[in-house]
């Protein structure tokens, strides 16, 4: 007896032994990683010279050059979300304190007429309240944002409040078309808002849908077509504000679709399952996942590109294996191929520790996203994003949300 049972011990501790044998990468594909102080969490920007951008939660951003090596850092005012990046080279970037910092990152330009030149010296916007969502940048470079303030929210265009959304939390970001209409919620109503903060037109949203949700960030199509989730349905809406149709994916859309350049539209319904609907709104394929996946991003050729964040647990002890998994689909729904980014072991009460972040990809191909604490580069199959209205959450690789 005691020998079966020190023979029974003994393998659960080989099995502990290597379930935890950390495993990176099984093919070429990966080009870099680089160590982040912290967890991260925001989405990458790239600028026009392909400098990487992320946030972390030690309270700095990094700008990460593109072989990988450290270009730059700044501290910011909390844990910075996704950096937004202006034309007039400055990054905007919201934190969990409140604080809309504003980072240069090239030498102002005497000819740039956006704003003035000591605005490039002003660090922190003060909104007032956790700012975990990112501001959205005009044509003008007039910063958009939400502020929450004592029990109302309300949108802000760069110092100047424009009008007031709502008295409860507006939690999502705005969207900007191509005649810098903003897009966002409003008083229950999902509505199109002029700069001056004046209303254009609202759609009434149903009220059990809202009472404890937001609606994503819009994606715009080509047509000026307006895509947000809300709840388990997706919902599409003409440049006038009426509805075009729905389609119920039965659990939560959480964050932006996305656009092809054939106009179908994809959206993660839950926590792990991506689908591709029709511009006509018809199901055209569904892809389920083991674990909880990213938004996805379209490659020039038509590439779909998520990460995943698997989780097993181990036989017998208090670990599990989490792996991050990159899936390159092909726009007929079946997989192109896995890449497995990284495979560890890690002990029940740390899965926090394994955030995964959207991916973006560079005009290079290279795609980027992060895993737990690491910023990571791996060759894709595409050289850039697509040429589409919307091909991943923030519109483009500055975040910028806007249609060009």
């Amino acid at each position: 007896m005691k020998r079966t049972l020190l023979l029974f011990l003994g393998l659960v501790l080989t099995i502990g032994i290597l379930g935890c044998k950390e495993k990176v990468g099984e093919d070429d594909r990966l080009i870099w990683k680089y160590k982040i102080g912290a967890l991260c969490k925001s989405c990458p920007a790239i600028d026009e010279e392909g400098t990487i951008y992320i946030g972390s939660g030690d309270n700095y951003l990094y700008a990460i050059n593109t072989d990988g090596t450290l270009k730059q850092m700044w501290e910011t005012s909390g844990c910075p979300a996704s950096p937004v990046i202006s034309l007039n080279k400055i990054i905007y970037v919201g934190c969990d304190d409140g604080d809309i910092n504003a980072i240069p990152i090239g030498p102002p330009d005497p000819e740039d007429t956006l704003k003035p030149v000591s605005f490039y010296y002003h660090t922190n916007y003060k909104p007032g309240y956790d700012v975990s969502y990112s501001p959205a940048i005009g044509e003008d470079g007039t910063i958009y944002m939400v502020r929450y303030y004592y029990g109302d929210s309300y949108l802000y265009g760069s110092y100047e409040q424009l009008c007031r959304l709502g008295g409860y939390p507006t939690q999502s970001s705005p969207s900007i078309g191509s005649d810098g209409t903003i897009y966002i919620e409003k008083e229950y109503s999902f509505c199109a808002i002029n700069k001056d903060g004046s209303l254009k037109w609202g759609y009434k949203l149903p009220k059990d849908e809202t009472k404890y949700n937001s609606p994503s960030p819009a994606a715009i199509g080509a047509d000026g077509t307006i895509y947000f989730g809300l709840g388990g349905s997706l919902y599409v809406l003409t440049r006038n504000g009426n509805l075009k149709w729905r389609y119920r994916t039965g659990y939560a859309i959480n964050a932006s679709p996305v656009i092809d350049k054939a106009g179908n539209i994809y959206v993660v319904s839950g926590t792990d399952c991506l689908l591709a609907i029709t511009p006509r709104g018809n199901l055209k394929w569904r892809h389920e996942f083991e674990g909880y996946i990213s938004t996805p991003v379209i490659g020039s050729e038509g590439t779909i590109y998520l990460v995943e964040n698997r989780k097993n647990i181990i036989w017998f002890t208090t670990s599990f294996r989490i792996k991050a998994l990159l899936h390159a689909i092909n726009s007929n729904g079946s997989l192109k191929w896995t890449y497995n980014v990284r495979s560890e072991c890690r002990h029940i009460t740390r899965y926090s520790d394994t955030e995964i972040s959207e991916p973006t990809i560079g005009s290079d191909g290279t795609l980027y996203f992060s895993f737990g604490k690491y910023l990571y580069a791996v060759k894709s199959d595409s050289k850039g994003l697509a040429n589409s209205s919307w091909p991943r959450q923030g519109h483009d690789n500055q975040n910028t949300g806007r249609v060009r």
